[in-house]
């Protein structure tokens, strides 16, 4: 068998104040081989890298590293219909503008990347820290691997439940440590994106009101004791080999895409 298919693969979810570790094997089926949570600081993305550099020298493995960022390390927000959204230039130019007046940051330190464009629908847009993206980079092949993917984990969880998703018109929740994403959508069409903080005594509370007030699916790694109270709503992966989608869903958020 070849290098390649022997290569360890790591996926990596970088929270806010947490990094959750699960090393894959298996050719043709996931095998989750190892998995494990790290906590370390909020609020600083450089707690975040020494965190992944320590395990990574405890856990010499020479793996492709595959991200996915939390809501922490991503900003979003939508881009009008404009039929010159086709020109990448324009879409570029638009939402280095939009980001600027609605973060008051400056768009330039960021790397945007976009949702496929449908005619008449609004584009979004999610914007990730350069210097995060190369110190990942760095990270990977310091250690004599490679970084083959960035994703944040809104696209994991919309791209693994799209066929589901695309046949409804309400909103995508997202709950992560302090944070609870809402993507409205109707039909696959992306009508509006925002994200609230919230402490965790008050996340059920809230999933309801909002699940109450019109069709939703929540995705909620680290509250899966959550799933038994809103079971119609509840996203769920499939188990694998080394993952129980019940037990072990505070590991979901690496393994979005995956199971």
């Amino acid at each position: 068998m070849s290098r390649l298919w022997n290569k360890p693969r790591l996926r990596v979810y970088v929270g806010d104040d947490h990094l959750v570790m699960c090393q894959l094997g298996g050719r043709w089926r996931p095998q989750v081989i190892h998995k494990e949570k790290i906590r370390f600081e909020s609020g600083q993305t450089s707690r975040a890298l020494e965190a992944l550099e320590a395990w990574l020298i405890a856990h010499p493995l020479q793996a492709d590293i595959e991200c996915v960022l939390g809501a922490a390390h991503v900003r979003y927000l939508l881009l009008p219909w404009d039929a010159q959204l086709v020109d990448t230039e324009f879409r570029q130019t638009l939402a280095h503008a939009l980001f600027a007046r609605n973060f008051q940051d400056e768009p330039a330190r960021h790397e945007a990347r976009f949702s496929p464009a449908r005619y008449g629908q609004p584009q979004l847009a999610a914007f990730v820290e350069k210097e995060l993206l190369t110190s990942l980079d760095f990270l990977a092949r310091k250690f004599n691997g490679r970084l083959t993917s960035v994703e944040p984990l809104l696209v994991s969880v919309w791209n693994r439940f799209r066929r589901k998703l695309e046949k409804e018109q309400g909103s995508l929740l997202i709950a992560e440590s302090g944070r609870l994403l809402a993507l409205r959508h109707d039909h696959g069409a992306f009508t509006d994106v925002q994200w609230r903080p919230y402490a965790d005594e008050e996340l059920f509370g809230r999933l309801k009101q909002l699940s109450e007030a019109a069709p939703a699916r929540i995705f909620a790694p680290l509250h899966g004791e959550l799933a038994m109270s809103l079971p119609a709503s509840w996203l769920a992966l499939e188990s694998a080999e080394g993952f129980s989608s019940l037990r072990d869903g505070e590991y979901a958020s690496a393994l979005c895409g995956v199971c």
